[in-house]
Protein backbone atom coordinates (compact mmCIF):
# COMPACT_ATOMS: atom_id res chain seq x y z
CA UNK A 1 0.00 0.00 0.00
CA UNK A 2 2.64 2.15 1.00
CA UNK A 3 5.02 1.25 -1.57
CA UNK A 4 2.63 2.19 -4.84
CA UNK A 5 1.94 5.14 -2.74
CA UNK A 6 5.77 6.37 -1.99
CA UNK A 7 6.65 5.74 -5.52
CA UNK A 8 4.76 9.23 -6.74
CA UNK A 9 6.51 11.11 -3.84
CA UNK A 10 9.55 10.21 -4.54
CA UNK A 11 9.73 10.67 -8.57
CA UNK A 12 7.43 13.53 -8.51
CA UNK A 13 10.32 15.87 -9.74
CA UNK A 14 11.26 13.83 -12.38
CA UNK A 15 7.59 13.18 -13.58
CA UNK A 16 6.92 16.98 -13.62
CA UNK A 17 10.01 17.84 -15.95
CA UNK A 18 9.30 14.64 -18.03
CA UNK A 19 5.55 15.48 -18.38
CA UNK A 20 5.85 19.28 -18.06
CA UNK A 21 3.64 19.43 -14.99
CA UNK A 22 4.23 23.15 -12.90
CA UNK A 23 3.86 22.60 -8.84
CA UNK A 24 0.04 23.96 -9.13
CA UNK A 25 -0.35 21.05 -11.23
CA UNK A 26 1.47 18.23 -8.89
CA UNK A 27 -0.84 20.10 -6.04
CA UNK A 28 -4.02 19.27 -8.11
CA UNK A 29 -2.70 15.33 -8.57
CA UNK A 30 -2.11 15.11 -4.75
CA UNK A 31 -5.96 16.50 -4.11
CA UNK A 32 -7.42 14.26 -6.72
CA UNK A 33 -5.44 11.28 -4.68
CA UNK A 34 -6.98 13.11 -1.36
CA UNK A 35 -10.48 13.37 -1.83
CA UNK A 36 -10.79 10.14 -3.56
CA UNK A 37 -8.97 8.68 -0.73
CA UNK A 38 -11.42 10.59 2.04
CA UNK A 39 -14.50 9.25 0.19
CA UNK A 40 -13.60 5.46 -0.32
CA UNK A 41 -12.79 5.72 3.38
CA UNK A 42 -16.53 6.53 4.13
CA UNK A 43 -17.39 3.56 1.85
CA UNK A 44 -14.61 0.91 1.86
CA UNK A 45 -16.45 -0.67 5.16
CA UNK A 46 -19.62 -0.93 3.56
CA UNK A 47 -18.02 -2.75 0.62
CA UNK A 48 -16.73 -5.18 3.01
CA UNK A 49 -19.93 -6.35 5.09
CA UNK A 50 -21.01 -7.17 1.10
CA UNK A 51 -18.63 -8.86 -0.19
CA UNK A 52 -16.66 -10.43 3.00
CA UNK A 53 -12.96 -9.62 4.25
CA UNK A 54 -11.01 -11.80 1.59
CA UNK A 55 -12.50 -11.16 -1.77
CA UNK A 56 -12.95 -7.63 -0.13
CA UNK A 57 -9.10 -7.31 0.33
CA UNK A 58 -7.97 -9.41 -2.94
CA UNK A 59 -10.60 -6.36 -4.72
CA UNK A 60 -8.39 -3.62 -3.22
CA UNK A 61 -5.42 -4.62 -3.40
CA UNK A 62 -5.71 -5.89 -6.98
CA UNK A 63 -7.13 -2.48 -7.85
CA UNK A 64 -4.55 -0.18 -5.69
CA UNK A 65 -1.87 -2.09 -8.23
CA UNK A 66 -3.74 -1.74 -11.33
CA UNK A 67 -3.95 1.68 -10.60
CA UNK A 68 -0.22 2.50 -9.91
CA UNK A 69 0.49 0.20 -12.79
CA UNK A 70 -1.32 2.44 -15.27
CA UNK A 71 0.36 5.79 -13.49
CA UNK A 72 3.47 4.50 -15.58
CA UNK A 73 1.67 5.39 -18.87
CA UNK A 74 0.28 8.87 -18.30
CA UNK A 75 1.35 11.78 -20.76
CA UNK A 76 0.21 14.61 -18.77
CA UNK A 77 -1.52 16.76 -15.85
CA UNK A 78 -5.09 14.88 -16.54
CA UNK A 79 -3.81 11.62 -17.45
CA UNK A 80 -1.51 11.47 -14.09
CA UNK A 81 -4.76 13.10 -11.80
CA UNK A 82 -7.15 10.56 -12.92
CA UNK A 83 -4.69 7.37 -12.59
CA UNK A 84 -3.88 8.54 -8.53
CA UNK A 85 -7.32 9.44 -8.23
CA UNK A 86 -7.85 5.55 -8.96
CA UNK A 87 -4.98 5.15 -6.65
CA UNK A 88 -7.22 6.94 -3.79
CA UNK A 89 -10.08 4.78 -4.40
CA UNK A 90 -8.41 1.47 -3.37
CA UNK A 91 -5.93 2.11 -1.00
CA UNK A 92 -7.90 3.06 2.27
CA UNK A 93 -9.72 -0.16 2.01
CA UNK A 94 -6.55 -2.25 2.59
CA UNK A 95 -6.24 -0.75 6.02
CA UNK A 96 -10.59 -1.48 6.65
CA UNK A 97 -10.23 -5.00 5.08
CA UNK A 98 -6.72 -5.25 8.07
CA UNK A 99 -8.68 -4.30 10.91
CA UNK A 100 -11.89 -6.61 9.97
CA UNK A 101 -9.33 -9.69 9.32
CA UNK A 102 -7.82 -9.40 13.01
CA UNK A 103 -11.50 -8.50 14.21
CA UNK A 104 -11.95 -12.10 12.60
CA UNK A 105 -9.35 -13.66 13.92
CA UNK A 106 -7.84 -12.13 16.93
CA UNK A 107 -9.24 -12.29 20.49
CA UNK A 108 -9.29 -8.89 21.89
CA UNK A 109 -6.48 -8.83 24.31
CA UNK A 110 -4.65 -9.39 21.23
CA UNK A 111 -5.92 -7.05 18.48
CA UNK A 112 -3.32 -4.14 19.53
CA UNK A 113 -0.39 -6.42 18.51
CA UNK A 114 -1.74 -7.59 15.17
CA UNK A 115 -2.89 -3.88 14.30
CA UNK A 116 0.57 -2.29 15.30
CA UNK A 117 2.23 -5.02 13.15
CA UNK A 118 -0.04 -4.39 9.82
CA UNK A 119 0.81 -0.79 10.86
CA UNK A 120 4.35 -1.26 10.96
CA UNK A 121 4.01 -2.82 7.50
CA UNK A 122 3.11 0.65 5.82
CA UNK A 123 5.54 2.27 7.50
CA UNK A 124 8.37 -0.62 5.99
CA UNK A 125 6.59 0.20 2.83
CA UNK A 126 7.53 3.71 2.81
CA UNK A 127 11.04 3.24 3.80
CA UNK A 128 11.75 0.15 1.03
CA UNK A 129 10.29 2.25 -1.41
CA UNK A 130 13.16 5.50 -1.71
CA UNK A 131 16.03 2.79 -2.38
CA UNK A 132 13.93 0.43 -4.48
CA UNK A 133 12.39 3.05 -6.79
CA UNK A 134 15.36 5.45 -6.76
CA UNK A 135 17.03 2.01 -7.97
CA UNK A 136 14.93 0.94 -11.18
CA UNK A 137 14.07 4.36 -12.46
CA UNK A 138 18.03 4.79 -12.62
CA UNK A 139 18.31 1.94 -14.78
CA UNK A 140 14.83 1.53 -16.78
CA UNK A 141 13.02 4.86 -16.49
CA UNK A 142 10.51 6.19 -14.26
CA UNK A 143 7.41 4.42 -15.53
CA UNK A 144 9.06 0.90 -15.02
CA UNK A 145 9.16 1.56 -11.43
CA UNK A 146 5.35 2.30 -11.18
CA UNK A 147 5.13 -1.39 -13.51
CA UNK A 148 7.30 -2.82 -11.02
CA UNK A 149 5.61 -2.06 -7.70
CA UNK A 150 2.22 -2.60 -9.57
CA UNK A 151 3.02 -6.22 -10.40
CA UNK A 152 4.53 -6.75 -6.89
CA UNK A 153 1.00 -5.90 -5.62
CA UNK A 154 -0.73 -8.14 -7.96
CA UNK A 155 1.39 -10.78 -6.71
CA UNK A 156 -0.03 -9.55 -2.94
CA UNK A 157 -3.44 -9.78 -4.38
CA UNK A 158 -3.18 -13.92 -4.97
CA UNK A 159 -1.15 -14.54 -2.18
CA UNK A 160 -3.84 -13.31 0.20
CA UNK A 161 -6.48 -14.91 -1.98
CA UNK A 162 -5.00 -17.94 -1.70
CA UNK A 163 -4.38 -17.91 2.24
CA UNK A 164 -6.70 -15.99 3.68
CA UNK A 165 -9.97 -17.86 5.24
CA UNK A 166 -12.22 -16.91 8.32
CA UNK A 167 -11.32 -19.25 11.39
CA UNK A 168 -14.39 -21.32 11.01
CA UNK A 169 -13.81 -21.75 7.39
CA UNK A 170 -9.78 -22.32 7.29
CA UNK A 171 -8.56 -25.85 6.22
CA UNK A 172 -5.32 -25.92 8.52
CA UNK A 173 -6.83 -24.68 11.83
CA UNK A 174 -5.73 -27.55 14.51
CA UNK A 175 -8.57 -28.72 17.06
CA UNK A 176 -6.39 -26.18 19.84
CA UNK A 177 -6.57 -23.46 17.90
CA UNK A 178 -10.56 -23.88 16.92
CA UNK A 179 -10.44 -24.28 21.17
CA UNK A 180 -8.91 -21.15 22.00
CA UNK A 181 -10.43 -19.01 19.68
CA UNK A 182 -14.23 -20.73 21.02
CA UNK A 183 -12.97 -19.72 24.17
CA UNK A 184 -11.87 -16.39 23.59
CA UNK A 185 -15.60 -15.37 21.81
CA UNK A 186 -13.67 -15.38 17.87
CA UNK A 187 -14.72 -18.39 16.90
CA UNK A 188 -18.49 -19.72 16.98
CA UNK A 189 -21.33 -17.24 17.73
CA UNK A 190 -21.18 -13.52 18.37
CA UNK A 191 -21.93 -13.23 22.12
CA UNK A 192 -23.01 -9.22 21.65
CA UNK A 193 -25.52 -8.22 19.13
CA UNK A 194 -23.70 -5.38 16.96
CA UNK A 195 -25.91 -2.73 15.90
CA UNK A 196 -25.34 0.18 13.52
CA UNK A 197 -24.98 3.68 14.68
CA UNK A 198 -26.15 6.51 13.23
CA UNK A 199 -24.42 9.64 12.80
CA UNK A 200 -25.90 11.34 14.82
CA UNK A 201 -25.00 9.00 17.98
CA UNK A 202 -21.31 8.40 16.49
CA UNK A 203 -20.43 12.48 16.62
CA UNK A 204 -21.58 11.91 20.45
CA UNK A 205 -19.16 9.32 20.99
CA UNK A 206 -16.02 10.59 23.12
CA UNK A 207 -13.38 7.76 21.90
CA UNK A 208 -14.57 8.66 18.40
CA UNK A 209 -13.40 11.98 18.74
CA UNK A 210 -10.21 10.99 20.57
CA UNK A 211 -8.93 8.98 17.42
CA UNK A 212 -10.38 11.85 15.43
CA UNK A 213 -8.12 13.91 16.84
CA UNK A 214 -5.19 11.74 17.19
CA UNK A 215 -5.41 10.79 13.71
CA UNK A 216 -5.48 14.42 12.37
CA UNK A 217 -2.13 15.45 14.27
CA UNK A 218 -0.05 12.47 12.91
CA UNK A 219 -1.80 12.31 9.33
Amino acid sequence: NYLDRQTLSILARTIQTDLGINDAGYAQVVFAFQLTYAVMYLLSGRILDVIGTRFGQFFFILWWSVANALTGFSSGLVSLAFFRSLLGIGEPGGYTASAKAVAEWFPVREKGMAVGLYTMGGTLGAAIAAPMVAFITTRYGWRMAFFVTGILGLGLSLIWLWLYRKPAEHPHLSEAEKKFLTNENVLGEAVVEHRRLSWTALIKLKPMWMILVARMITD
